[in-house]
């Protein structure tokens, strides 16, 4: 489960323009980078319920908008499904009482901020990053908290892991290829190894999700490949996960995508040429054309 945290101040009335400045500007990113909420939380403060709507207007789905006063992050959590995502509009006041003692470092609770927590238990909460306007207006710094460069997206977005889903069907290896979300290319799931998740356990995040799909991933992986975006080189490290079975549509995350069986030549011809010393890894693996 994650739950973001935005850090709104309504006590000042001459920063009006400027809160809602802030506001439509993490909304942007949020909708820009394609993070899904199932569900907003918000204070009973009708300035605040004024900010929630730049949120609101981004997404496409509705969301339900729930009173966060007399509440902490346990009520919050419990209102959601376990591999749900919230985003609780906040008074600095109100975002200490929610959040669990000494998790967040006070400073981070400041007008502006957006703040996001991941759940591994039940009572087990990690802080995952902190954005600050700075970092939407200058960049964030790169390779680490302290580093010089600057890049349009967080550091960890750079490093990613995913699956090259495979299955022997009469003998022959074959493999399974997804479309974006665009429709205009096939490739392989993957994605951004979230703050707390091992490139393991992301990878079989992403097989869920974006190819509908389980099975059994490989321990050691097949090796890296890169690609650019996000103004720099992504590295990916993709398994070899062999499928034991697809999700049915209704429950498949992202059953807008396409999936395709494909056999080893067809699959070379669609996928991204910077992988495919991988796909051929995976042929070596099991010894089978």
């Amino acid at each position: 489960m994650q739950i973001f945290f935005y850090i709104v101040d309504t006590t000042d009335t001459e920063e009006k323009r400027e809160r809602k400045c802030q506001a439509r500007n993490m909304a942007d990113y949020l909708h820009q980078d394609k993070f899904y909420l199932d569900a907003f939380f918000v204070s009973d403060d009708k300035k605040t319920q004024k900010l929630l709507k730049h949120f609101s207007r981004r997404f496409i789905l509705p969301v339900k908008t729930f009173s966060i006063a007399d509440q902490n992050i346990a009520h919050i959590a419990a209102q959601l499904p376990l591999e749900a995502a919230a985003l609780v509009v906040a008074t600095e006041e109100e975002a200490l009482s929610l959040l669990p003692d000494r998790l967040v470092d006070q400073e981070c609770i400041k007008s502006g901020n957006l703040v996001m927590l991941i759940q591994h238990q039940p009572d087990k909460w990690q802080l995952s990053f902190t954005i600050t306007q700075q970092m939407l207006r200058e960049g964030f710094p790169f390779p680490h908290p302290d580093g010089e460069e600057r890049r349009p997206r967080p550091a960890y977005y750079y490093i990613q892991s995913g699956v090259i889903p495979y299955r022997i069907y009469q003998g022959k290896l074959e493999i399974l290829v997804v479309s974006t979300r665009s429709g205009k290319r096939m490739v392989v799931p993957k994605g951004i190894i979230e703050p707390g998740l091992s490139a393991q356990e992301s990878a079989i995040k992403e097989a869920t999700e974006e190819a509908g799909i389980t099975g059994t991933l490989h321990i050691k992986p097949l090796g890296t490949y890169e690609y650019p975006k996000w103004g720099g080189l992504c590295q990916v490290l993709l398994y070899g996960m062999e499928v034991s079975s697809l999700l049915p549509e209704e429950i498949w995350q992202e059953s807008q995508r396409s999936r395709e069986w494909m056999s080893v030549s067809q699959a070379r011809a669609c996928l991204p040429e910077e992988m495919l010393h991988l796909l051929d890894e995976l042929k070596n693996l099991t010894m089978i054309n």
